[in-house]
C-alpha cells in the first residue's frame, strides 16, 4: 500500500476531473458573463478647466488667491491652490444643488424615485476631479443606469454624463461669481455705512463752522483781516497827520479858535473812527483785531476738520461705486479648455476585460479546489 503521496498522484487524479474541471471554469465564466448583461452601464464624458489666472486686486481670481493663500491645500505654488482649491469647490453642496435644479433632475428617469436630499449627497460622486502639475483641472463625469437597463435609459446616462459634466462647470462658475459678489457687496453695505456716518460728522462741523462765521462776522478771514489792517493802518495815518495839525494849531492860534475846534473835531472823530474799526464795531463785516488768533485758530481747525471730512467723502463715493460695479459683474472666471462631448460607447463594463479576468481567477480558483479536493481523496484512500 503506499504511503506517501507524491505530485504525480494528484495531477493523475487532476486529469481524471479534467472534463469537470473545464465545465467549472466554464459555468464560473457564463455565470460571470451572464451577470454582465443585466449590470449597470456606466457612461463617462471628460471636459477640462484651464488654471485660475493670477489677477489684480478687486477680480475674483484675486478672491480665489486670498482663500487658497489662507488655506493649506498643498505644498505646491500659488497655481496648484488655486485649482485645488477649485477642485474642493466642485465636490461642495453649493455646486451638487446648482447640478440638481439646472439638470432637473427630479425628472430625469435616473433619478426620479429618489429624494431630493439624497440626490444631492450622491451627486459629488457622479464625477472625479484630478488636479494636473500644470494646474489644468480634468473633470470626469460618470453617470451608471440600472440593472437590466433599456435602451431608453442607456441613452438618458449617455446624455447625463456630458450635461452633468459641463453644468459642473457652469455651477462651479456662478459659485465663484456670487461668492464674489457677496464679497463685493459687503464692502459696498460697509462702505455705504461709513458714508452716512462721515455725512453727520461733516453736516456737524459745517453746522458748526456756519455758526462760528455768523458769530463772529467771518467769511473769509485772511482777506477780512487784511483788508481791516490796511484801514486801520490808512486811518491812522490820517489820525496822526491831523494830530500833528492840531499841534501846530495851537501853537498858532488860540486855544478856542475855530482853526483849532475843527482840528479837534477831526481828530476825535478819526480816533473814535479807528477804535471801532479794531473793536470790529465798524460794520457788519468787521471783526475785532484782538480776537483774530484765536479766531484763526478756531477758523482753522473748523475748516481743517470740514476740508478732511469732505476728502474722506470723495475717497468713500469713488470706492462705493467700484464696488457697485464689482458687485454688478457677473463675466464668467472658468475658462474651459474642454468641453465634454455625448459618449458614444459605454466606459463599463467591458466584456473582454471582464472575459480574460474572470477566466484566470475561475481557473486558478478551480484549479486550486481540485487540487485540494484530489490530495485529500488520496489521502482517505491510503488511510483505508
Amino acid at each position: 500500500m503506499q504511503d506517501s503521496i507524491s505530485f504525480e498522484n494528484i495531477l493523475d487524479r487532476l486529469k481524471k476531473s479534467k472534463v469537470k474541471i473545464v465545465i467549472s471554469i466554464f459555468s464560473i465564466v457564463a455565470l460571470v458573463m451572464g451577470y454582465t448583461l443585466i449590470m449597470p452601464y456606466t457612461y463617462m464624458a471628460n471636459s477640462s478647466i484651464m488654471p485660475p489666472e493670477k489677477a489684480s486686486g478687486g477680480s475674483l481670481n484675486s478672491f480665489l488667491q486670498n482663500v487658497s493663500g489662507m488655506i493649506d491645500l498643498s505644498g505646491g505654488g500659488q497655481v496648484d491652490s488655486r485649482s485645488k482649491l477649485m477642485k474642493s469647490i466642485l465636490s461642495s453642496r453649493s455646486v451638487a444643488e446648482k447640478i440638481y435644479d439646472k439638470l432637473e433632475l427630479k425628472d430625469n428617469i435616473l433619478f426620479k424615485e429618489n429624494e431630493k436630499q439624497d440626490v444631492i449627497g450622491f451627486i459629488p460622486s457622479l464625477f472625479e476631479v484630478e488636479v494636473e502639475k500644470s494646474g489644468i483641472i480634468m473633470l470626469s463625469g460618470f453617470i451608471a443606469t440600472g440593472y437590466l437597463p433599456n435602451d431608453k435609459e442607456k441613452l438618458a446616462a449617455a446624455e447625463l454624463s456630458y450635461k452633468l459634466t459641463n453644468v459642473a462647470i457652469d455651477a462651479l462658475n456662478e459659485v465663484l461669481v456670487e461668492k464674489n459678489s457677496s464679497t463685493a457687496k459687503n464692502s459696498r453695505i460697509y462702505v455705504e455705512n461709513e458714508i452716512r456716518k462721515y455725512k453727520i460728522q461733516l453736516d456737524s462741523v459745517s453746522t458748526e463752522l456756519e455758526t462760528f462765521q455768523s458769530t463772529n462776522k467771518v467769511l473769509a478771514l485772511e482777506e477780512q483781516t487784511t483788508a481791516i489792517v490796511s484801514q486801520v493802518i490808512e486811518l491812522n495815518s490820517l489820525l496822526t497827520e491831523t494830530k500833528t495839525k492840531l499841534n501846530l494849531a495851537k501853537i498858532q492860534y488860540a486855544e478856542n479858535s475855530p482853526q483849532i475846534t475843527a482840528l479837534q473835531s477831526q481828530v476825535d472823530f478819526l480816533q473814535r473812527q479807528s477804535n471801532e474799526l479794531q473793536a470790529g464795531n465798524n460794520d457788519e463785516f468787521s471783526i475785532s483785531l484782538n480776537k483774530v488768533p484765536n479766531l484763526t485758530r478756531k477758523y482753522l481747525e473748523l475748516f481743517r476738520d470740514k476740508t478732511i471730512l469732505m476728502n474722506v467723502l470723495t475717497y468713500l463715493e469713488t470706492q462705493k461705486h467700484q464696488e457697485a460695479i464689482q458687485e454688478e459683474k457677473d463675466i464668467p472666471v472658468v475658462q474651459v479648455l474642454d468641453t465634454a462631448i455625448q459618449p458614444r460607447n459605454k466606459y463599463s463594463p467591458t466584456r473582454g476585460k471582464i472575459l480574460f479576468i474572470s477566466l484566470f481567477i475561475s481557473t486558478l480558483v478551480v484549479l486550486l479546489l481540485f487540487l485540494v479536493l484530489s490530495y485529500l481523496d488520496i489521502r482517505k484512500e491510503i488511510a483505508q
